[in-house]
């Protein structure tokens, strides 16, 4: 099989964030299998940090704003998508993840090539938790509830508008889709409510190794992290409240954030508003060695995300052996609600996590250890391999039952 991504992120950000690491590990595998993966993107490339098996394609993007960027990526990976494709087959075009940007690119080149498109749907963003009492929410949007939520989560008028805008193009774009693969239940049950139930695949995530534990290993202090993007459905303001109700209960405690996002600004004017200087810090994007140091620091990894499909970060986490405070959400509940180190909290109910917070920061040594012993112990449901497997199988039976290739 040969395959044609579509590998979208902007110029200058961290583009290996949870879709692009999970690329780079399934190609990984697909070229064992001999599977041919070419992949359109921007540089830097997410091979050139992370083991994978595809071949990068460069899509210039002007060193500008994010809508020239944006604008750019689709005129320019949807004509070289269609330049690769005219010299060479290719079997499936790939959406890496349903944003709007590699779904305008996937879809132009399938149609242009008369190849089926597929998408990977880590979650959709205009899901909202909160109004479903922990029961499986509707997928379809509604567009108003969305900007509401976009208002209640800190963006601008402008930010929610785009955000809005980006939702109505993404919740059009997909039902003409020839498949989709995903890597939750919680998500394909989502997607099966406006989507033919038997065009959607589940290919779960897995993690990868944790890396070797320090035979003398950083004291813990009382100290939180949180490594992810800082937008809307993650949490960024809430990690703020709830912290400054954490130290009510244990003075001293500090907290990591690690990510960058729209509501970074709005973050650093909420820290120092709440005069947090000396108890947050907000760290921006770092290398995967410096977030290694950050959770061997640290006492908990804690996320109020409500926007999760899997939750690679926290899985990350309790392999390391750090108990993790999180929202009870659907996909996180399916994932990690086995483990006796997670402690999902009702979502929205920032003083019960609080609660659960500070108890963490001031339990004894001993029954921390405890708490971090069976973090270390969480088994993931499948490995990379797996996933690739399945993730293969996938697109060979869309590929196979698209009407072209009947």
């Amino acid at each position: 099989m040969r395959i044609l991504a579509s590998l979208f992120h902007p110029r200058g950000s961290w583009p290996f964030s949870g879709s692009e690491r999970r690329f780079c590990h399934l190609t990984e595998e697909w070229a064992r299998e001999g599977v041919e993966t070419f992949a359109l993107e921007p540089t830097p490339f997410a091979c050139n940090s992370l083991p994978a098996g595809y071949h990068p394609q460069t899509v210039a993007l002007p060193n500008a704003g994010l809508i020239r960027q944006f604008a750019s990526w689709v005129l320019g990976a949807t004509r070289l998508g269609i330049e690769l494709g005219s010299r060479s087959s290719f079997d499936v075009v790939y959406a890496t993840n349903n944003n709007l940007f590699n779904l305008l690119a996937t879809k132009a080149i399938a149609d242009r090539l008369s190849l089926p498109c597929v998408t990977v749907v880590h979650h959709l963003r205009w899901v909202d938790y909160r109004e479903t009492a922990g029961k499986d929410p509707d997928g379809h949007l509604d567009l108003a509830r969305f900007l509401h939520v976009l208002g209640r989560e800190g963006l601008t008028i402008p930010q929610a508008l785009a955000r809005g805008i980006g939702a109505s193009e993404e919740a059009r774009l997909l039902p003409s889709f020839d498949g989709f693969t995903t890597v939750s239940p919680a998500i394909g049950r989502q997607l099966a409510t406006f989507l033919p139930r038997d065009r959607v695949f589940l290919a779960m995530n897995a993690l990868s190794d944790p890396p070797h534990s320090s035979n003398n290993p950083t004291p813990r202090g009382a100290r939180a992290l949180f490594v992810g993007r800082l937008d809307e459905g993650k949490g960024a303001l809430d990690l703020i409240r709830l912290w400054e109700m954490v130290l009510e209960r244990s003075p001293g405690a500090r907290l990591s954030i690690v990510g960058e996002g729209v509501l970074r600004k709005r973050a650093i004017q909420e820290v120092r508003k709440r005069n947090l200087e000396s108890s947050i810090r907000l760290l921006g994007f770092l290398e995967d060695r410096e977030v290694e140091e950050l959770r061997q620091e640290s006492r908990f990894f804690l996320s109020l995300s409500r926007m999760e499909g899997f939750g690679i970060a926290i899985g990350e986490a309790l392999r390391v052996g750090l108990p993790v405070v999180a929202w009870d959400i659907p996909p996180l509940r399916e994932v990690f609600g086995s483990c006796a180190a997670t402690f999902l909290c009702s979502e929205g109910n920032l003083e019960e996590a609080a609660k659960v917070a500070a108890n963490l920061l001031t339990v004894p040594e001993d029954q921390w250890t405890d708490l971090s012993r069976k973090a270390s112990q969480y088994e993931q449901r499948s490995s990379w391999k797996d996933t690739a497997a399945a993730e293969l199988n996938a697109l060979k039976q869309i590929v196979g039952e698209c009407p072209s290739n009947r």
